[in-house]
């Protein structure tokens, strides 16, 4: 995989043509400010001398020029791909009219009969509009053999219903699909019509076992249109996956809940269940509830993701009910649950999780958002880790309670006495930011956490203005992480920490000589008025002897940095991607 941003890098790979014969998958990320149709001929004479090619991927962003050219040449190329099974296009923020393009685009589409996966991405595209939907429903319905489809039309402002008027006959057409995803997300003009053409194209698809669709902040949906959508997979006893997201239309309430319960109780084979109902105020303890008598019948779930950010009606009630729906599923591997700004949420919802943490020995996975549940104290955090203390395969933790105020360096006492002996452990995110009483002191219980940790890949602390954070907090994450050579991603959040100054960057150059394996960095201390040229030049330092290093962002926003400091890493700093931020 490869960075192509121009014509003569696009050139450049026509060139090397001749060695790449056998070549059967290519990933190509275009930044598409200099690119012009000269450039897609080049890819064009590139596929036809590549034609054992089966999985293409194109991700082309921020495009301003006429793109009727490009797609010609593209197409021009699909049809070379004869053993093509897999096509990922994927346009970013082009605000020029695009409506032709896909329209030449469908002849390229018709004559890959090979096709089996198709993702066609548009997301912030202003100039997509309901013709376009129309040119790929003709284009797409010839792909019989295709079994994948994925359309992502993420803030397409100028779409409507009729969007999916026409992408219904053609979806009707695809018996074989097995996984539909739709993301209209932030299409304003979706509405529940639009879910009733939708309807109808489920109901011919036999043998769907896959289904996404993401309708969140299409703001004229509401239980009706639940309604729908549940009336027309209800039918499919093997679904496996299902992912439905309905954040921020605002007007969703137990009435969805109700539906969705009806649903699950059809999926004794479901795998993965992801619900996103976030910023919807009408939903209450209710609605949970019958959430958790639908799950009754999914015993098999591995993947389970609650989404339910700033529902402002739930109440520990709310944890009890997930409690009953998770304690029975003992194959779970993966769990997400996001109850941020839920202000009625107390330490005694966390009991309640305690209680079903405990009975989950195979999972590897868990994520809580909790972030400004002001009513949440060390207590919660106790009760978490008394949970997690059983958990001995867990590899990937992440833990949110920033704007928790009650929360202090205890909260991570809990932590570290609770996950000492999680010894799988490869990714740790902890976010405590905003806590005027963690301090150091919490810093230095994660060091004894750390240590323990030699299988440990990647590292997020998040530690936004606490004024407790010193120098000394930088040590002990250094002395912690010693023996972590495994570590490829880092990432330190101590913005408006402004007792943190350059001795403290001694130590995190330390950090930083001793990640061997690190790939990406992203530290961020804006608002650090102690820090200056010095610092920096420690960050130079410690990043001198990172061979596998690629990536590096650095916001040091308002810190005491001069230009001259800025020009003089950047100079010294070879690195093929490189974000810094000092003003």
């Amino acid at each position: 995989n490869k960075l192509w941003s121009s014509n003569q890098q696009l050139k450049s790979l026509h060139k090397g043509r001749k060695y790449l014969k056998s070549l059967r998958n290519l990933n190509i990320e275009l930044k598409c400010d200099d690119l012009s149709r000269t450039g897609f001929t080049y890819l064009w004479e590139f596929f036809k001398n590549s034609r054992c090619l089966k999985v293409i991927a194109l991700r082309l962003k921020t495009f301003e020029n006429h793109p009727i050219g490009i797609f010609i040449e593209l197409c021009r190329g699909l049809r070379q791909l004869k053993y093509l099974t897999t096509c990922n296009l994927l346009l970013y923020s082009w605000d020029v009219p695009i409506d032709d393009a896909i329209k030449i685009f469908k002849n390229g589409m018709k004559s890959t009969n090979s096709l089996k996966n198709l993702l066609l991405g548009f997301n912030f595209c202003m100039g997509v509009s309901d013709k376009a939907c129309e040119f790929l429903a003709q284009g797409s319905y010839q792909l019989l053999n295709l079994e994948s489809l994925r359309l992502e039309f993420t803030t397409c402002q100028n779409l409507t219903d009729d969007s999916l008027i026409f992408l219904k006959e053609s979806i009707r057409k695809l018996t074989k699909l097995r996984c539909l995803e739709i993301n209209m997300e932030g299409c304003y003009e979706v509405t529940n019509k639009g879910l009733t053409h939708l309807k109808e194209s489920l109901a011919a698809l036999r043998h769907l076992k896959e289904l996404a669709l993401n309708f969140s902040l299409c703001t004229d949906i509401n239980d009706d249109g639940v309604e729908v959508l549940a009336d027309s997979f209800v039918k499919y006893k093997g679904l496996r996956r299902l992912l439905l997201n309905f954040g921020g239309t605002r007007i969703i309430t137990d009435k969805s809940m109700n539906f969705i319960r009806e649903g699950l109780k059809n999926y004794p084979a479901l795998d993965t269940l992801v619900l996103e109902f976030n910023f919807s105020k009408f939903i209450t303890d209710l609605g949970i509830k019958m959430l958790e008598e639908g799950l009754h019948g999914c015993k098999s779930l591995r993947i389970f993701k609650l989404d339910f950010l700033n529902c402002e009606k739930l109440t520990d009630n709310s944890m009890k009910y997930v409690k009953g729906s998770i304690s029975e599923l003992t194959q779970l591997e993966h769990l997400t649950l996001k109850f941020s700004l839920t202000l009625n949420i107390t330490d005694q919802g966390f009991s309640y999780l305690k209680e079903a943490l405990e009975r989950l020995q195979k999972l590897k996975i868990l994520h809580f958002n909790f972030w400004n549940c002001l009513s949440l104290t060390d207590k919660a955090i106790e009760y978490l880790g008394q949970g997690l203390k059983g958990l001995h395969n867990l590899a990937d933790i992440t833990l949110n309670f920033s704007y928790c105020f009650n929360v202090t360096n205890s909260a991570l006492n809990e932590l570290k006495t609770a996950l000492i002996a999680s010894t799988k452990l490869k990714n740790i995110n902890f976010c405590f930011s905003q806590l005027p009483r963690v301090s150091d002191k919490g810093v230095e219980y994660l060091r004894d956490l750390l240590k323990n940790f030699q299988l440990l890949e990647s590292l997020t602390l998040e530690f936004c203005n606490c004024q407790g954070m010193v120098d000394n907090s930088l040590k002990h994450l250094r002395d912690g992480l010693r023996k972590c050579n495994t570590l490829m991603s880092l990432r330190l959040n101590f913005v408006i920490c402004i007792y943190i100054t350059n001795d403290g960057f001694q130590y995190l150059r330390d950090i930083l000589l001793n990640l061997k394996n690190l790939q990406t960095l992203r530290l961020d201390f804006a608002n650090c008025t102690n820090i200056t040229d010095d610092g920096l030049k420690y960050i130079q330092e410690g990043i001198r002897g990172l061979k596998f290093l690629t990536s590096v962002f650095l916001y040091f926003w308002r810190c005491n940095i001069s230009n001259e400091a800025v020009e003089q890493f950047i100079q010294s700093t070879k690195l093929p991607d490189l974000t810094l931020c000092v003003r």
